[in-house]
This record gives structure tokens, C-alpha cells and sequence, in this order.
């Protein structure tokens, strides 16, 4: 008990006690001097006492002071529910306050890791962002994980405050609550101490040992212990060069995207990426996202691999969005490749109709160009192959094609494809005159206008067949549509 200061009892020249007696309520002391003297000591009041020992920087005194204190104070049975509710929460106050002193004395001494010990008392009624601050500004790492990672332990990891040195400072005690409730920010401050200290045996017990998964198969689920924000903790592994551990949490949680970024960008491990993404067979969609953005550097690594698996991704029913125009851009360098891939697209699967011109025209071309490639090296069999292939596309029922057919008119005759130029006039005069049977009623002058287009038609692909020296296809054509317009 502190009833008053030795500086009182000298004041008034208290210094031969010959006797002392305490009362049977305890609040008061009687004192027996040499000098035949009694003196009645009063007990202070709680704040009295406690002001006395903070002065005197007694904080441990007085937090036992307080323990002692509210043993009696909430122990009366003569309050209520609500009284001792209330009274309990007035103990807390206190004692937090006395904790916050505390530290803040330590700290002030340099005695960081003591002081930490205080802070880690007031969790949940100090604002983290005031300990945080302090670590952060004398760059104690040591002690700052250890305030972190205990509000980790407590479910009190919380976004109040991102170590970003230009936010100012909120009173120690507001919104504390608000403050820890889960988000990223603690949890990249407490992985960037143990990546700053180079801990690897804490990483691994922080990101091996807590969340959902922490325990083993056949454990006791509610053994488990806290879960961290996963997305902010691969961040900031990503960033420190801890890409084991990235991959690892990335993998764990299924964030197949992040996995498949630190494969490809981080580690140039595109192989890796790719053996993932196979075994991603039930996620089509997300297989699809992470190629549209990957694929132009997994391309050249393995093109064969990357073509097979768009092959699937474009012929999925469930991929609407998925089309090889998506990734075009990709196969610069692969031209190959991307006819593998238009091919199956378009030709191998009879039951499906792709009804835009853009893959059509591109098949073309490609199959133009590698003709062309096959002329200059002088292969004959590869420039019938490309041929043959680019008939068949020209013959198949108009219902089934739809390629761009004054596109692919001006590639004949840039490439000087003579049988793709017949045929392809072949097709426009067939449907024009299919057309004018349809149009009954049309103009003279219409008419006139169309006759001389036809013409124009017949001409050119009179002249290709005799650039090929195909009289009798010559022959043919002037026999078939002769009657229709006797100008031929």
C-alpha cells in the first residue's frame, strides 16, 4: 500500500517510528514515534498512487498496484453486471495505459527489446501504426517482426496502416479495433522483415505453418491457425527474390495466374508454366486468360506444346472468347505453327462453322506464303501441296467458308496463284448469276451494269486459263455461260 512519500513524513518530522499499527479496514496506518507522537496515515486514491509511480518511472509497481487493486474492486458482490462490465473495462484502460508508458519508457532508453514486450501487451487498444512507426523509423527489424507477427497470432492483422512513411500519425488509441482486422498491409510488413533479415526458417514457418492447410491431412481441422493475406504475401516474396517460397504459396492457394507470372517472368521457367497449365484441364477459362498473356514468351520455347494446348483452348465449347485471332500476334515467327493451328480451327472440325473472314484470310495467306517459299527453293511437291490445300478451302460449299473473297482475290494475284484466280472467278460468276435469277425485276441500266461486270469476270478467267494452257477449261466456260450472255 502507498500511503504517502517519504518526503511527507520527513516534512513534518517523522523519523523515530516506534510503533506501527495498520487498521482492520486497511485504508489507514497508525504510527507510534519516539517522541510520544501518533500519526494517522490516510491511503491515496488509485490515481493518486499510480501518478506517483509513473513520476518516479515505476511501472512495474504500479502495474501490480493495479493487479492488487482490482482484485477487490471487481470482486464486489454488492454491483451489478453492468457496474462490474463497466469497471472491468477501466482496469483494461488503465492497465494498457501503464503498458504503453512502460514501453515508451524502454524505448526511449534504446532497450528495444524489452520495450517490445510492453508493446506486444497492448494489442488490440494501441494503435499498431504507432509501434510500427517507432520500429520502422530506428530500422529495428528484429523486434518489429515480433509485434507483427503476434498480431498475426492474435487474428489482428489489418490494413489501419501501410508502411508508407508520409501518412502522419493517428492518436495511439483511436479506432484500434478498426485497425486489426485482416488485410494485406502487416502481413508484406512482416514478410519484408523476415526477406530483410534474410530468415529463411521464419518464412517457411510463416508461410508452411499457418492458414487453412497448416496441418496435415488426417489433423484435427480446428487445430489450425491463422490465415495471412496470400495475394500480399507472394507480392512481396515476388519482390524481395524469394520465389520458392512465391511459388509455393501461389501453388498451395491455387492462384494459378501469380504461379504461372513467376514461372515465366521472374524465373524464366516457361517449361515449368507450361507442365502446369496442362493439368489445368477442368479450368479452361483461367488456362485461356494466363496464355493470352503469356503466350507470346512461352511461344518460342516450345511452339509445338503451346500449339497443341490453343488447339484445345479454341476448340473448347465453353471458351467462347477463346479465338486464334487472340493470339496472332504471337506467331509472328511461327508461321508454321499458326497454320497448324487455323486448320484444326477450321477445317478438322466438320460439325463447327467459324463464320469470321479474319482466320480464313490469314489460313490463306499463310498457305500463299509457304507456296511461295517452296517456288523459290525450287520443291515441287511442296508447291502442289500448298495448292491442292488451297483448292480444297476454295471448294468447299459456300456455307462452310467464309473468307473475304475480294481479300483473298487480290492474294492470287499478288502471289501469282493463276488455278486459285480461275477458280475464285469461277465462284463469282456462279453466284452472280445466281443472283440475277433471284432478281427478276431489275432495270436496263442495271442490267447493262451487270453484263459488263460479268464480262470483265469472263475475261480474266479466260485469260488465266490460257496463261495455264487450259484450252479446254476455255472451252468449258464460254460452252456454260454462253447462253446467259451471248457477249461471250
Amino acid at each position: 500500500m502507498i500511503y504517502t512519500t517519504l518526503e511527507s513524513l520527513e516534512q513534518h518530522q517523522i523519523k523515530q517510528v516506534r510503533f506501527v499499527l495498520p487498521q482492520p479496514d486497511r485504508r489507514r496506518i497508525l504510527l507510534w514515534t519516539w517522541s510520544n507522537r501518533l500519526w494517522t496515515l490516510q491511503e491515496r486514491p488509485l490515481e493518486a498512487k499510480l501518478e506517483l509511480l509513473y513520476k518516479g518511472h515505476l511501472y512495474p509497481l504500479a502495474l501490480s498496484v493495479i493487479r492488487s487493486f482490482a482484485t477487490s474492486y471487481l470482486e464486489d458482490e454488492r454491483i451489478d453486471e453492468n457496474t462490474r462490465k463497466q469497471r472491468t473495462q477501466e482496469i483494461e484502460r488503465m492497465t494498457m495505459s501503464t503498458h504503453k508508458m512502460y514501453a515508451d519508457h524502454l524505448y526511449s532508453k534504446t532497450q528495444y527489446q524489452e520495450a517490445i514486450k510492453q508493446y506486444i501487451f497492448t494489442i488490440g487498444h494501441l494503435e499498431p501504426s504507432y509501434v510500427i512507426r517507432k520500429f520502422l523509423d530506428t530500422q529495428r527489424t528484429s523486434q518489429l517482426s515480433k509485434y507483427v507477427e503476434e498480431l498475426h497470432h492474435r487474428q489482428r492483422a489489418g490494413t489501419y496502416f501501410f508502411f508508407s512513411l508520409s501518412l502522419s500519425l493517428s492518436p495511439p488509441y483511436s479506432n484500434a479495433s478498426k485497425s486489426l482486422s485482416s488485410g494485406p498491409s502487416h502481413t508484406a510488413l512482416l514478410l519484408n522483415c523476415y526477406t530483410k533479415m534474410r530468415d529463411q526458417d521464419a518464412l517457411n514457418r510463416f508461410i508452411r505453418m499457418e492458414g487453412r492447410w497448416a496441418c496435415d491431412e488426417n489433423a484435427d481441422r480446428s487445430t489450425v491457425k491463422v490465415e495471412f493475406n496470400v495475394d500480399a504475401a507472394i507480392q512481396t516474396l515476388r519482390a524481395a527474390g524469394f520465389y520458392d517460397n512465391a511459388l509455393y504459396l501461389a501453388k498451395r492457394h491455387e492462384r494459378h495466374a501469380q504461379f504461372c507470372e513467376i514461372q515465366v517472368e521472374d524465373i524464366d521457367n516457361a517449361k515449368a508454366a507450361m507442365t502446369y497449365l496442362e493439368t489445368l484441364s477442368e479450368h479452361p477459362d483461367i488456362v485461356a486468360s494466363i496464355m493470352k498473356r503469356h503466350c507470346l514468351r512461352m511461344l518460342p520455347v516450345m511452339p509445338q506444346r503451346v500449339t497443341a494446348l490453343l488447339q484445345t483452348l479454341c476448340s473448347s465449347e465453353d471458351l467462347i472468347s477463346c479465338r486464334p485471332e487472340d493470339f496472332f500476334h504471337c506467331f509472328l515467327n511461327h508461321p508454321k505453327e499458326l497454320k497448324q493451328l487455323l486448320q484444326h480451327h477450321l477445317l478438322k472440325r466438320k460439325k463447327v462453322t467459324v463464320k469470321r473472314s479474319e482466320p480464313w484470310n490469314t489460313l490463306i495467306e499463310l498457305l500463299l506464303q509457304e507456296r511461295d517459299g517452296h517456288l523459290e527453293a525450287k520443291r515441287k511437291n511442296g508447291v502442289v501441296i500448298c495448292e491442292e490445300q488451297l483448292e480444297n478451302i476454295l471448294s468447299l460449299p459456300r456455307k462452310r467458308v467464309f473468307y473475304d473473297r475480294d481479300y483473298v482475290l487480290c492474294l492470287f494475284q499478288l502471289h501469282g496463284f493463276h488455278r486459285g484466280l480461275v477458280k475464285l472467278y469461277v465462284v463469282f460468276l456462279l453466284l452472280s448469276s445466281l443472283s440475277q435469277n433471284s432478281n427478276i425485276t431489275t432495270t436496263t441500266r442495271s442490267k447493262t451494269t451487270h453484263r459488263h461486270m460479268n464480262m470483265r469476270k469472263y475475261c480474266a478467267a479466260l485469260k488465266c486459263y490460257a496463261e495455264l494452257n487450259q484450252t479446254e477449261k476455255m472451252f468449258e466456260l464460254c460452252e456454260r455461260h454462253g447462253e446467259k450472255d451471248p457477249d461471250l
